[in-house]
């Protein structure tokens, strides 16, 4: 046995030997009484609380810190992304949905802004002409006319909703006929899947459809020298396209493909903007009648006719709302019939509205979610220098967005839920 081990034993022995054999009396007593009033220190003033035994909740509280922060700056970012690009998820191409930009041609070049005034942002600058921007039923994509010039062809242009990613999708457009009146050689007309466009233009001395698909080079010849073909839109089934002979002032359809032309109605002197209503039933139209213009149905095969306007007089340019249960058109007023006032009307009603407010007899234009129209205003001149975001209902005040210089259509994009 070693001598510490002896040692050892020698001090726990005399230390049995002299601990006391109880506690003192009334120890327990004191030491809870001590307790009671002794005041907890703070955690900050712990020593311990800041030394190696908290670093990793303290990095840990760090790193947090600094991922909300991230997060935080994210949201921000893409709110404004998608406040400028509306959003990256295609909307429905047809029925009721969210709103999104107004976009119009001005003088600063095209111009996308909200209805309610607040947000604008010109995303095509004033180079050359660019006119009539036109959204894809998804929303996704916008179309526009451009030229260098003030004359000479036009060239049809694909960008993202911000502006970005230009692509030129047709080259060497004319269509003299509506030029000289509308300011544009076609209106654009978007499929419903969102991928084709259709257009108008000159051949020599016919007009034809045309259609080019995004992605693809060239644009192809849908219609033959039978017909002068002009205003194609698309049935929502993407079936047909629907357009003017302007020859014979009647209604045509033809498949994107170019098959089966025919004329679909015998409803005489068919002019301006024709629209399929979403669910493909009918078209709508204008049409002259009895020296006058008058707003007209047609059924998806041709045979019910039908006069919405009420021998009124003076009607152009009708529009579905996004359900189709309403049509708004143009309804001339005024000495001359320099201005027009909205009407509203129900398709399965007796319910007719007018909505007096000045505006222009260009197509009114209604918000995907059917809570608002958008028309024109034109000074003494005939120019155009304000879009007029107007409610249905006549409750809302009108709302005055600058549209100084504009010559071409209109479009309201249309955003997912």
């Amino acid at each position: 046995m070693s001598g510490r081990i002896e040692l050892d034993r020698q001090i726990t022995a005399w230390l049995v030997s002299e601990r006391p054999v109880a506690a003192p009396e009334g120890l327990l007593e004191a030491v809870a009484a001590g307790v009671k009033v002794t005041p907890r220190r703070a955690g900050w003033r712990i020593a311990d609380r800041w030394t190696w035994r908290h670093e990793a909740t303290l990095r840990r509280t760090a790193a947090m810190a600094i991922l909300v922060s991230v997060l935080a700056a994210l949201i921000v970012v893409a709110a404004l992304v998608f406040l400028l690009a509306g959003s990256s998820r295609p909307a429905p191409p047809f029925g009721l949905t969210r709103p999104g930009f107004i976009a119009f041609d001005s003088a600063e070049g095209i111009v996308l802004q909200t209805a309610d005034g607040t947000s604008r942002r010109v995303i095509v600058g004033p180079d050359g002409a660019s006119v009539s921007p036109t959204f894809s039923r998804d929303g996704l994509h916008l179309a526009y006319w451009h030229r260098p010039g003030a004359s000479g062809p036009w060239s049809l242009v694909v960008v993202d909703p911000d502006g970005s990613g230009a692509s030129t999708v047709a080259e060497g457009v004319n269509l003299a006929e509506s030029e000289e009146s509308l300011n544009q050689p076609s209106n654009i007309a978007w499929s419903p899947d969102s991928r084709r466009i259709a257009y108008a233009a000159d051949v020599g001395s016919e007009q034809a459809l045309f259609v080019v698909t995004l992605g693809e080079r060239g644009a192809k010849r849908i219609t033959g020298p039978s017909v002068r073909a002009i205003f194609p839109t698309w049935r929502p089934d993407g079936s047909v396209i629907a357009f003017q002979d302007s020859a014979s002032e009647t209604l045509h359809v033809v498949a994107p493909d170019g098959s089966g032309e025919h004329q679909l109605s015998l409803l005489p002197h068919t002019s301006l903007w024709p629209e399929w209503s979403p669910d493909g039933s009918m078209i709508a139209t204008t049409a002259a009648r009895n020296d006058d213009s008058e707003i007209f149905t047609v059924s998806a095969d041709g045979k019910t006719v039908r006069n919405r306007s009420g021998d009124q007089g003076g009607n152009f340019d009708p529009t579905w709302s996004p359900d189709g249960s309403r049509l708004a058109w143009a309804h001339a007023f005024g000495p001359n019939n320099q201005h027009a006032h909205i009407v509203i009307a129900q398709v399965n009603g007796p319910n007719v509205t007018e909505i007096r407010v000045t505006a222009d007899f260009a197509p009114p234009i209604w918000s995907p979610d059917g809570s608002r129209i958008f028309s024109y205003l034109a000074d003494t001149q005939g120019a155009f220098y304000e879009v007029l975001v107007i409610d249905p209902t006549g409750v809302a005040p009108v709302v005055h967005l600058n549209a100084a210089g504009n010559i071409g259509n209109s479009n309201w994009q249309r955003l997912p839920d």
